[in-house]
């Protein structure tokens, strides 16, 4: 069984083969967030050649950078340094151990770091992937939103200001960052069943007609079977429903489905002002943008029938802090 090894200062770095550089995501003891040269030092040279360095007397190591220590005063005197190589032998990184606390280090404390380097390595693939993962899914539903906004120029962004609205009235509320995400991605997507909404509606120059009116309700329906489709993961899977929600009313009056108080989502509830304040304030094709002031007016007058009353109040709060 392999002995714990006694250091003072430790990192692992990941690999950034663009930029040249290792990046340090775990530090003890060390400042945080700090890179070095790929081509310079001693980790650089275990990232490059994919082979464990111990050495004993940094000062006396050609490799060893001295630039970190005559920043901040630092006196280094012997270093492991392990490379983290994937599955696919590529290296994503290092994991290093500075100055052992008694002595030097030993070729078992090498063997040591050797060992739990693949279990560092596994949890960097595994967070580079669902990083990786992350950005593919944002980059999706800006897709998605783009294709609304092709549509109608004049509505184009209509989605992104309401998901901005929203996110303030959150931030309010102090909603954790996970809920932010969540109330983001229903919001881009909120009106997404307008796709399917013939353009002669869309983009009428006047008031609709009963008929016509009719015609874009179903969007929200649309919506909602249009993202149920897709597959939402985990915190993720509520987003169709208070995504179609969004024009359901307190008192039972909105659709799709007629819900009433708490059988709305709150974040649908969240969705319905941010959306409601977003188009009173922007030019349509039947009429201009009205005032801050005449829009909440309106929010106000619907408090308790279609507005919650908490949220129009951190609407207003949201709005005095951008002044």
């Amino acid at each position: 069984m392999h002995e714990k090894i006694e250091y003072k200062r430790g990192a692992v770095f990941v690999l950034n083969e663009k930029e040249g550089q290792l990046s340090s995501v775990y530090t003890e003891e060390m400042e945080q967030g700090f890179s070095l040269r790929l081509r310079l030092g001693i980790a650089g040279q275990a990232a490059v050649t994919q082979k464990s360095l111990l050495i004993p007397d940094v000062y006396q190591d050609e490799r060893f950078d001295q630039s970190f220590d005559k920043r901040t005063g630092y006196k280094t005197r012997n270093i492991l340094c392990v490379p983290l190589v994937n599955l696919r032998r590529e290296t994503i990184g290092v994991v290093q151990a500075i100055n052992k606390k008694d002595g030097d280090f030993s070729q078992n404390d090498l063997s040591t770091l050797e060992s739990i380097s693949g279990v560092i390595a596994i949890v960097i693939e595994n967070a580079s992937l669902l990083e990786e993962y992350d950005c593919q899914f944002h980059s999706f539903l800006g897709t998605l939103a783009a294709s609304i906004d092709a549509k109608d120029a004049l509505t184009a962004g209509h989605s992104r200001r309401v998901a901005d609205i929203a996110l303030g009235i959150a931030r309010v509320f102090d909603y954790p960052e996970e809920e932010q995400r969540v109330l983001q991605v229903a919001a881009l997507l909120h009106d997404y069943g307008k796709i399917g909404i013939n353009d002669s509606v869309l983009k009428k120059p006047a008031a609709l007609d009963p008929k016509e009116y009719a015609h874009i309700k179903t969007h929200a329906n649309m919506t909602f079977d249009i993202l149920n489709k897709i597959h939402f993961a985990r915190q993720y899977a509520n987003v169709p429903l208070i995504a179609a929600s969004h024009h359901e009313c307190l008192d039972g009056s909105g659709y799709p489905d007629g819900l009433k108080e708490l059988a709305i989502p709150f974040m649908a509830k969240i969705l319905s002002v941010a959306d409601v304040f977003e188009a009173l304030t922007a030019d349509r094709h039947y009429r201009k943008g009205m005032s801050y002031e005449k829009a909440l007016e309106i929010l106000d007058e619907g408090i308790g029938k279609k507005f919650d009353e908490h949220i129009v109040k951190a609407l207003k709060q949201y709005l005095n802090s951008l002044s």
